[in-house]
């Protein structure tokens, strides 16, 4: 069966934010920054997922990689519900 687009979206995020989760423990490998440059790349996730990402690098608050990552983060949203929640990080 054929899933239409915003049914395909959903089970996307879900996946990634799912191997965010598992990823996170592993943040500061290179591996895992292979991982999360092609997730930004290929999907955006910066962008489109990007309070999953946050949660996934935010116990590595005080390393270099969390702010290399951060700075990547779109926080500039038309939601003012999403801008409230994000605002400290400006």
């Amino acid at each position: 069966s054929r899933q239409s687009v915003p049914e395909a979206n959903e089970r996307l995020d879900r996946t990634i934010e799912g191997l965010l989760m598992a990823l996170g423990p592993h943040f500061l490998a290179n591996a895992a920054h292979k991982v999360l440059e092609y997730l930004i790349r290929r999907f955006g996730i910066h962008q489109h997922n990007a309070p999953a990402l946050l949660v996934c690098i935010l116990p590595y608050h005080d390393t270099r990689w969390f702010v290399r990552v951060a700075r990547l983060l779109c926080l500039n949203s038309a939601s003012d519900s999403s801008e409230r929640k994000r605002h400290w990080l400006r």
